[in-house]
């Protein structure tokens, strides 16, 4: 079988890619100046290859060309299939009239599978006999109950309580950003922290990794140094620290190479400026309150107890997280907390997210801190 036997596409046209033609590129090679492939060469090179493919045949050649594709493009045979009516007279031709694409189909399990696949979605009969030969095959049995589930309409759900667990474990530990996504996107939720499909990411500071990058930084400058230390300092003292910090991160992270690239160090140093900038805010704000720094990066579930959700059958859900920074302030016998979310980007806070379960991170973490001075 001789397959795809389009014009300019088997065989291939022969193209050259840069600023010189094949007629200049020839010119050249009669100079004795090669820059590529010789055209003509490449050409009786395809040609052979066509003649190849043609002489393999023991006892029969069957040519084929596709006339149109699923954009709509139409396209026309290739010299092999001109060639082959010129030369044999007698030569039988067919199209796609004179076959029945369903009959056709049943001969091999993919395409019977994608026939009954359209039968379904057109809501037409299908027979018990072929719905019984997939559902009895153990690499189509589920894709066939996905096409019924989708024709019915059915709910998206994991029926079998089991491979729930293996998905996400008895006892389920999510944060609240985690929760935040379930209600938003139920499949988006399952997608991302069931089947743990990630996008592939880059070794660059986008606004992801430019968030993480600042948190970094203020965590171990906050642990570093008290605030009768930090009151103290002035602009050049914070740049030499800072400068230190987000030059051992890049390093850790991006490695050498990238950091010797002048648009990466003018990015970093943009990011520099604005962090110490941000810092300065920090310390002006602190220095005029009672508040201090009691911890940074507090993990919840595991410095201190989570907030747990018991379930009717047994399990249990537990909202866990990090929370960037927690302040605390001892006024008339009273402790007053404060929970801070550094967010580099821009967030609005609404009480009425709440109801929607949206927008309940610094809520929950307050909540659970506060049942430490209980």
């Amino acid at each position: 079988f001789l397959i795809g036997c389009v014009d300019g596409i088997f065989p291939a046209i022969p193209h050259t890619s840069g600023i010189f033609s094949p007629f200049e590129l020839k010119m050249l090679a009669m100079n004795e100046i090669e820059l590529g492939d010789d055209f003509a060469a490449l050409n009786n090179l395809e040609t052979f290859m066509a003649y190849s493919c043609m002489t393999s045949a023991s006892k029969y050649l069957s040519v084929s060309f596709y006339s149109s594709d699923i954009t709509g493009t139409t396209y026309q045979p290739s010299e092999i299939v001109l060639q082959c009516k010129k030369v044999f007279k007698n030569i039988i031709a067919y199209d796609k009239f004179d076959f029945n694409g369903k009959k056709e189909s049943m001969y091999a399990l993919r395409p019977a599978f994608d026939t009954v696949a359209e039968m379904i979605g057109k809501g037409k009969k299908v027979s018990d006999s072929l719905l019984k030969v997939f559902s009895e095959n153990p690499e189509y049995c589920a894709k066939l109950d996905s096409l019924i589930n989708a024709k019915d309409k059915v709910p998206f759900k994991i029926f079998d309580k089991k491979n729930a667990e293996k998905l996400f474990g008895e006892n389920l530990n999510i944060s609240a950003s985690q929760l935040e996504k379930f209600n938003l996107c139920r499949f988006s939720y399952f997608c991302n922290y069931g089947l743990n499909v990630r996008e592939r990411l880059k070794a660059e500071i986008n606004p992801m990794q430019y968030g993480t990058l600042v948190h970094y930084m203020l965590e171990r400058f906050l642990r570093e140094y008290s605030k009768e230390q930090y009151s103290v300092m002035n602009k050049d003292e914070l740049m030499k620290i800072f400068s230190t910090y987000i030059s051992e991160y890049a390093i850790a992270n991006f490695g050498e190479v990238q950091t010797k690239q002048n648009s990466y160090i003018y990015r970093l140093k943009l990011i520099l400026e604005n962090i110490v900038r941000l810092v300065k805010h920090i310390i002006n704000e602190l220095s005029q309150s009672e508040f201090f720094v009691a911890d940074c990066e507090l993990k919840i579930g595991e410095d201190i107890p989570s907030y747990t959700i018991a379930l009717p059958d047994g399990h249990k859900i537990a909202v866990c997280g990090s929370v960037d920074r927690v302040d605390i302030m001892e006024r008339n016998n009273i402790t007053y907390l404060r929970v801070i979310d550094y967010k580099t980007g821009t967030k609005q806070f609404k009480l009425s997210d709440i109801l929607y379960g949206i927008n309940l991170q610094m809520l929950l973490y307050l909540h659970s801190i506060e049942q430490l001075f209980r």
